[in-house]
């Protein structure tokens, strides 16, 4: 099979995606279309993960800091590569659109995919957040197949959007740092938080997974300030904004946690696959209340790290607890504070609670071992379709 992905080929998703799928079937040759602009820096690097990288390099200078211009001629760049795609269009068996968001779908639009098999796959926050004038539907009705993870996420999209189920497959995202917690399994929270660089007796509250607004850092923030008293004497702010979210934004969020007065560490910067899993071994509390969120793997890598977690009872992970996973909910953010108080009386009671329910067996399926088996066999359906003229 000759594999063409549309997508960012700096998604660690992406590129763990590219590393197994490889690993579990060598005679795959995978080639990206990347939506990211790349360095000149970049651009000389070896990149053992794909065969062929149609990049288009960044700006710089004073093209780059005047907006319209800095536009037209992006999108010249992004043309460009989408004729030299179209110039090699038809060695390729199968086209993986890796996320359905503007750019994607652009791209994938420009390209002349008669008679090619074409997969798209929606990653949920590209259907969740879509805007208005999305091209995302009209690509799923383009694509042979669509790939959605959940079934949860599978009747969300169907309420908006008539899709014939037969095309719609259920491929979960692999987690990365899920490995690694299976490695660590040994490993205490106290090792992990000395690891850190924390004191083994912190108590580290997470809040969030990004810096996205979506996130209600703010409104997290206001209600621990509010029950400041009630928490452990050594408790921790932990915000990991290392992707998402506006520069102003997370100023603003830095300069509300200044004020909170608690003792607090913000990770900025990407952390390896194994400091993720130190800091989820590390978390005793995390919240996860956004807006709107997919099937998050930091949320899952939280729970099989046996974490006390609250979520929002709006969020689609209905099937984590079909699967007799244990997590705190609340309806909406104003139960906030006494779900809080509720979980801190009765930690010791609640911590028990999850050793007993959240086991390393139902989090398997979410290996990249287990789940590209599943993205395998989709892809390689290929073989049996076929295009009607």
């Amino acid at each position: 099979m000759k594999l063409l992905i549309i997508g960012d080929k700096n998604s660690q998703f992406i590129k763990n995606f590219s590393i197994e799928l490889s690993h579990f079937d060598a005679s795959i040759q995978i080639d990206i279309v990347n939506v990211t602009p790349i360095s000149a820096s970049e651009k000389r690097l070896n990149n053992k993960v794909y065969t062929k990288n149609y990049s288009f390099q960044s700006l710089t200078g004073f093209t780059s800091k005047i907006p319209k211009l800095r536009g037209f001629l992006t999108m010249r760049r992004i043309n460009k590569i989408i004729k030299n795609v179209n110039e090699n269009i038809n060695q390729y068996d199968v086209i993986l659109l890796h996320g359905l968001w503007q750019l994607h779908c652009y791209m994938f639009s420009k390209l002349n995919i008669k008679n090619i098999f074409t997969v798209g796959a929606i990653w949920g926050s590209d259907f969740y957040k879509r805007v208005n004038n999305s091209p995302l539907f009209e690509i799923i009705d383009q694509c042979d197949l669509m790939i959605i993870s959940t079934k949860q996420m599978v009747e969300d999209i169907l309420k908006v959007k008539k899709i014939n189920k037969e095309k719609i497959r259920n491929c979960l995202f692999g987690l990365a740092p899920l490995q690694k917690l299976f490695e660590l399994q040994r490993v205490t929270s106290k090792e992990s938080k000395k690891n850190l660089g924390f004191e083994e007796d912190d108590f580290i509250i997470i809040c969030g997974y990004n810096g996205s607004p979506n996130h209600q850092h703010r409104r997290i923030l206001s209600v621990l300030t509010e029950i400041k008293a009630d928490l452990p004497a050594k408790t921790k702010i932990v915000l990991p904004i290392t992707y998402g979210g506006s520069n102003e934004y997370k100023e603003e969020v830095k300069q509300v946690l200044a004020k909170t007065g608690f003792d607090y560490i913000i990770y900025e910067d990407f952390l390896t696959d194994d400091q993720i899993a130190h800091l989820r071994k590390a978390t005793d509390l995390m919240i996860q209340i956004p807006v709107t969120d997919a099937f998050s793997g930091s949320f899952q890598e939280h729970l099989f790290a046996q974490n006390m977690v609250i979520a929002g009872s709006w969020l689609p992970y209905q099937s984590l607890r079909d699967n007799g996973i244990y997590f705190e909910t609340i309806d909406n953010v104003n139960e906030l504070n006494d779900k809080l108080i509720f979980v801190l009386k009765n930690f010791t009671k609640l911590k028990n609670k999850i050793i007993e329910s959240n086991t390393p067996d139902k989090f398997k399926s979410s290996l990249w071992s287990e789940c590209i088996k599943d993205w395998h066999s989709t892809l390689n359906e290929y073989r049996s379709y076929s295009h009607e003229a």
